[in-house]
């Protein structure tokens, strides 16, 4: 418990002085503008019609139009589970598009706590679509009380960690087709800060023995999906396929301000945006620059560590099997 109340302690100052709008502000002032490719991206963002993903799919419009290449094409997929809330959001982003004839955008209805629901969506995108470059797993949730799926999974798990391992992994064929290592397709798991104050729980993914705390099993969640992307890398480091997780910062959202309203309204005058929160996300998206940098964690457009110093986070090479062997068993 002490120790548990250090690794919070260290999180919450590390995230004072790296995590604010401020910091993002002092370090994009030596970055250069994003450009989109001059060819055919298909870009698929989970949770895109909301929070993160909502500025994600905005970004990327915004990034293709200032472009203006004479090759160049884009195909945005928005995974969501509300389709009313998923075709408000298309509509805007219709709007923003405006008379942009080489952006065509998308809507998918899939609940992503229901692995079922997942298997009949990458079932049905895998037969309708002929090439995927950037998978974004950005949905989470993070709820104030102990919550069960129809199926009987923790939902915070089955949200944030569960449905990333499975469209990954079924999608991967997908993403792999037709690419190069020199043009490779993109998974990049956006994760959070807060996986600093947790080592990952290698057989007990879903904290079933554990009294519920929703930070601390949210936390345990990002850990994985960072833990994850490195695995994934090494597994898979001969396929055209690169894999990254990564953290925003401290970002206004609608899940953050109802989520943690109290750490939110400490913060709340020093919080970044949801548009730079995920400048990182477009970047590993569409920039050439990470390529080298496969399973790597990152924040602000840089490799940033995956533990805190003195937290004792970090877990071994015998853990990361187990849990992965343990993911597996829901293929």
């Amino acid at each position: 418990m002490l120790f548990q109340l250090f690794r919070t302690a260290v999180f919450l100052f590390k995230g004072h002085f790296e995590f604010t709008n401020r910091s993002f502000v002092e370090k994009s002032k030596h970055w250069l503008p994003l450009e989109f490719p001059n060819e055919k991206k298909v870009i698929l963002v989970t949770g895109g019609n909301a929070g993160l993903g909502k500025a994600t799919v905005e970004q990327c419009i915004e990034i293709f139009q200032r472009s203006n290449k004479p090759q160049q094409q884009m195909e945005l997929h928005v995974l969501c589970r509300s389709e009313q809330k998923g075709k408000e959001a298309i509509q805007e982003f219709e709007h923003q598009i405006g008379n942009t004839t080489s952006i065509k955008i998308h809507l998918h209805i899939c609940d992503l706590m229901q692995p079922k629901w997942i298997e009949q969506f990458t079932n049905n995108f895998m037969q309708q679509t002929e090439q995927l470059d950037v998978l974004i797993n950005n949905a989470g949730a993070l709820f104030h009380e102990r919550k069960e799926t129809p199926d009987g999974l923790e939902a915070t798990f089955a949200t944030n960690s569960l449905s990333t391992f499975l469209l990954t992994t079924k999608l991967l064929p997908l993403l792999r087709k037709n690419k190069t290592q020199e043009n490779p397709a993109r998974v990049i798991n956006i994760s959070s800060g807060g996986a600093y104050t947790v080592k990952l729980e290698p057989i007990d993914v879903q904290l079933q023995k554990q009294e519920f705390n929703n930070s601390l099993f949210y936390s345990q969640t990002k850990r994985q999906q960072i833990v994850m992307a490195a695995y994934w890398a090494k597994k898979y480091e001969k396929d055209p396929v690169r894999f990254y997780s990564m953290h925003p910062g401290w970002c206004e959202t609608p899940g953050f301000m109802s989520s943690l309203p109290e750490m939110y309204n400490l913060y709340k005058n020093r919080v970044r945006t949801a548009k730079q929160g995920i400048d990182t996300v477009c970047w590993l998206a569409l920039s050439d620059e990470p390529l080298e940098q496969n399973g790597k964690f990152f924040f602000d457009r840089q490799v940033t560590p995956e533990h805190a110093t003195l937290c004792r986070t970090q877990e071994t090479p015998e853990d990361v099997e187990i849990f992965m062997s343990t993911m597996n068993k829901w293929l």
